[in-house]
């Protein structure tokens, strides 16, 4: 239930078609990455098996940097909240 409901949260999120979702899919795919590492780790065999088992899938599809539309960047380097942030980084 730990990670099905920041999921469940970020999938909500992600999924709006009457608002803006660009600026946050970033911190969102951060959030899901950090996430399964944190359950990895942990000392619960089931939850970290299981863990590891979604963090291959979602390599799969946002390990390679490449692979992302360079405009989702933009737009969240373009976010007020965090640009300052970026533009050191």
């Amino acid at each position: 239930m730990k990670f099905l409901r920041l999921f469940y949260h970020v999938t909500l999120q992600l999924s709006g078609s009457l608002h803006v979702t660009s600026n946050v899919f970033f911190h969102q795919l951060v959030s899901v990455q950090s996430k399964l590492v944190q359950l990895s780790k942990s000392g619960d065999v089931v939850l970290s098996n299981m863990a590891d088992k979604m963090k291959l899938k979602y390599d799969k599809y946002w390990e390679n940097l490449d692979n992302i539309n360079f405009l989702l960047y933009v737009a969240v380097m373009l976010d007020g909240r965090y640009k300052l942030t970026y533009l050191k980084f």
